[in-house]
């Protein structure tokens, strides 16, 4: 008898991009103060620093803050050449005090390079600055122009009303608020089973100087009620994958595996223990929390698919509806604990094929390929799933509406093989992989793109109960 593996898919879920909050509700309304600034710098004006998957980050982030129940209005990004110390002043002094209070809540996000420049006011212990690096960066006698020093961040920081904010970093030396780096040096290691990585650090330029006495940690100078999540300690470098940073990914699948009551804590934990299991020894880095110490093991409040609206759901069912339809079918619409579900499938010609669930948590599962059927070639012609492969789709809690999507296209389209629950060797670290419309994006499905032309999908709605059926 062969043997069959059951997917409990439906307690699985996506929570794109990690970031979490304290006593952060996030129920986001039209009237509320909540804001969230999204800054990344992939692309910049000397090109020999460019990075890859930078947008790719920022993409992730905004629809981690729409999550968290950030509505779109309250959400600003600045990409690119738009990452200018006028244009982040600006949001600080405009965009994220206006309007808010101190029981609102503020995210603010970087993923770029970092560096370290030397300390003109004699307060780091090792006599340097942290620094986060802009658009316009270049390098100047003894130094770099076109940086933003923690000793700004400080600044900027305490100068908002709220005392709901978290801080979170993705860039080299970010231990204390940045990260370093070295003209985007490609690497060759195959964690996330990426095999080129790039360093997101420059090095330090600047004459060496005594250390000084005073604390370097700028943000425990900040005001009670920040906390920053960074992707490294001072002196460790981060990396950046053409599919997004790896800080970044792995802070996202550790909130989606320890979501339910996760803290600042557990999420620092979680994404170290993930770094170590994907990233080679030698390049290993630390991720780092400092400021309010009090919020550190404080439940982090991720709001309800209710409470935010669904996300994922509304992402991707606007992503399929500029696709033809493709005939699926289920055998049933209501299903019970630990009943099979059985999808059948017309491909309309030779391509490939790939299945997601939206579950009613608005979490999201690539059920097929996966580990036990990685090839997703598909013949023209009716399609059983799973038929005689060698796994089950199994219904478990959450239980409620779900949607599955069928995705068709004649161009390789492999969610599996380009998902990132993999360890070093490349072997799939669970059963059923996590997706997102970011990364269905970024392989041109729903895009509007010439490649996309091709793609079909439909969506089928269906229930499920822990009990009875009918519990809608």
């Amino acid at each position: 008898m062969r043997k069959v593996e059951q997917n409990k898919y439906l307690h699985k879920s996506l929570a794109i991009l990690a970031i979490l909050f304290m006593h952060f509700s996030f129920i986001g309304s039209a009237s509320a103060g909540n804001r969230a600034l999204l800054i990344g710098t992939g692309e910049y004006q000397n090109s020999r620093y460019n990075l890859p998957g930078i947008t790719y980050d920022i993409d992730v982030m905004e629809g981690f803050a729409r999550k968290l129940g950030f509505q779109t209005q309250e959400i600003r990004t600045l990409v690119n050449d738009q990452v200018t110390f006028d244009n982040i002043k600006e949001s600080f002094d405009n965009f994220l005090t206006r309007g808010v209070g101190p029981t609102d809540s503020i995210l603010i996000y970087y993923t770029g390079h970092g560096t370290q420049v030397r300390d003109k006011n004699g307060d780091e212990l090792d006599g340097r600055d942290e620094a986060l690096t802009l658009y316009d960066l270049a390098p100047i006698a003894g130094g770099y122009q076109g940086v933003l020093i923690d000793d700004d961040i400080e600044i900027f920081l305490n100068r908002l009303p709220s005392k709901n904010i978290l801080l979170v970093v993705d860039a080299c030396h970010s231990g204390t608020v940045t990260r370093g780096f070295s003209e985007s040096v490609k690497l060759q290691t195959r964690a996330y089973t990426i095999s080129d990585f790039v360093i997101k650090a420059l090095p330090y330029r600047g004459a060496v100087r005594t250390v000084s006495k005073e604390s370097d940690v700028k943000i425990e100078n900040l005001a009670t009620g920040v906390v920053s999540l960074s992707a490294a300690q001072d002196n460790e470098q981060s990396l950046a994958t053409s599919r997004g940073s790896v800080f970044t990914l792995a802070l996202n699948e550790a909130l989606d595996i320890d979501k339910r009551n996760t803290t600042p804590q557990k999420l620092l934990q979680g994404t170290s223990k993930l770094i170590r299991q994907k990233i080679d020894a030698h390049r290993l880095f630390r991720p780092n929390l400092t400021g309010d110490t009090t919020l550190f093991d404080q439940e982090l409040k991720v709001s309800s698919a209710a409470e935010r609206g669904e996300v994922n759901w509304s992402d991707l069912l606007e992503m399929v509806s500029v696709l033809s339809t493709l005939d699926a079918t289920l055998n049933q619409y209501d299903y019970v604990k630990d009943e099979p579900v059985r999808l059948r499938v017309r491909a309309p010609s030779d391509g490939y094929l790939n299945v997601i669930v939206v579950d009613s948590e608005d979490s999201m599962v690539l059920l097929f390929p996966n580990k036990h059927s990685p090839d997703n070639h598909v013949s023209e012609g009716w399609i059983n799933l799973p038929g005689e492969l060698n796994f089950e789709w199994i219904t478990q809690a959450p239980w409620g509406r779900n949607m599955l999507v069928t995705i068709f296209t004649r161009y390789q389209v492999n969610l599996f093989e380009t998902s990132l629950q993999k360890d070093q060797e490349g072997i799939a670290m669970v059963d059923y992989a996590i997706a997102s419309p970011a990364a269905l994006r970024e392989q041109g499905v729903g895009g509007g793109s010439a490649r996309s032309k091709g793609a079909a999908g439909i969506p089928l709605y269906f229930y499920t109960c822990e009990t009875a059926p009918g519990c809608k």
